[in-house]
């Protein structure tokens, strides 16, 4: 009997049926690729920065390049979409 033809009980489909949709676990991809995107941003800013900035006052963050506001403000914006 070849594999096109095998038949299964109903529990051994219900069976391979779960086995399939936890390996095709849509959430659990999504966190995955936010944690690499995360790990890709966290190159130029480190957790420890964003910490740092997280404690300034809005007039402090002001005085800061323009370019650390802006990759402060994307990562924020990142870890408002962890799924």
């Amino acid at each position: 009997m070849s594999i096109s033809q095998t038949t299964y009980t109903a529990g051994e489909k219900k069976a391979e049926e779960a086995r399939v949709v936890a390996k095709n676990d849509l959430p659990a991809t999504q966190l995955k690729v936010w944690k690499r995107k995360m790990q890709a941003a966290d190159v130029s800013m480190p957790r420890s920065t964003e910490d740092v900035i997280s404690t300034m006052s809005d007039s402090q963050k002001a005085k800061l390049p323009e370019y650390t506001r802006e990759a402060y403000a994307a990562k924020v914006t990142l870890r408002g979409e962890k799924p």
